[in-house]
C-alpha cells in the first residue's frame, strides 16, 4: 500500500518553495510514498 500526505503550502511568506523541498524531503525521510500539492490558488480564511 502507498500513502500519501498533502498540507497547505501557500497563504503565507515562509511556506515558499523551499518550505516546500523541506517538507517533501522530510516526509519521504518518513517513508511516506507522494506528495498531494492543492491546486486552489484562493483560501479564505475566517
Amino acid at each position: 500500500m502507498k500513502i500519501g500526505i498533502t498540507g497547505t503550502f501557500g497563504g503565507s511568506p515562509k511556506r515558499d518553495i523551499g518550505f516546500l523541498k523541506e517538507y517533501a524531503v522530510a516526509a519521504e525521510e518518513v517513508g511516506f510514498d507522494c506528495l498531494y500539492a492543492p491546486e486552489h490558488v484562493v483560501f479564505f480564511a475566517r
